[in-house]
């Protein structure tokens, strides 16, 4: 199921649609995945994740100390992805990933928010690039902001996907789901050809944490 952000005045129009009232909550909720679409208005993102999500873990070399520093981001299976815009049924063959990785500046769950800010060094960071302050990697040593370019861009970046296989693959910490929940992404946002995994079991560590809404 996946709870929806529904304005009171909009109750009679979301109930017609065959949602549901969780009393205990006091929100509404869809139940089928399949007609999840027809909720967009009420979804708070592009797509909606079942099952597990992740924090994806990998490495860089920080721009301004130099010293190696552990770099995170969100990450969902590309089989518990489910595209609410376009409707794609096939994630990972649209987009050639196994799995997607999602950059932590987006607007992440609150839990994953909340184990990264706690367990890392990832906190809001000026940008003298962007001239803003946004949520992001810093490096371990000398506390220096890990900027998109460097983390997601640039074709050896730990997340640029085909850097992230072979000698330098990705480890993943596992967080499994009570309900369905909206992902602030919108599915083909990266897409590469031939297909790359990127995932491997024997590269997962499982939290003792279960996220909802």
């Amino acid at each position: 199921m996946l709870y929806l952000n529904v304005p009171y005045e909009q109750k009679n129009e979301v109930k017609s649609m065959y949602a549901r009232w969780d009393k205990d909550k006091k929100k509404w909720y869809a139940t089928n995945p399949k007609f999840y679409f027809r909720f967009t208005k009420w979804i708070e993102g592009e797509s909606v994740a079942q099952n597990k999500v992740y924090i994806a873990v990998n490495s860089k070399i920080c721009w301004k100390c130099k010293g190696g520093t552990p770099v995170y981001t969100f990450a969902v299976k590309s089989e518990d992805l489910i595209d609410i815009i376009n409707r794609e049924t096939n994630i990972e063959e649209f987009t050639g990933y196994d799995v997607v990785l999602i950059q932590i500046n987006r607007n992440l769950p609150k839990g994953i928010k909340k184990y990264l800010v706690q367990h890392t060094n990832c906190k809001d960071k000026f940008s003298k690039t962007t001239q803003t302050t946004y949520f992001a990697n810093a490096c371990i040593h000398c506390d220096a902001l890990q900027g998109i370019n460097y983390v997601y861009d640039e074709v050896n970046a730990p997340f640029s996907g085909i850097n992230s296989t072979g000698s330098n693959p990705i480890r993943y910490i596992e967080f499994k789901l009570k309900n369905d929940i909206a992902i602030d992404y919108q599915v083909g946002e990266a897409t590469i050809s031939p297909p790359v995994k990127l995932f491997n079991e024997k590269n997962v560590s499982q939290s003792d944490i279960e996220l909802s809404e």
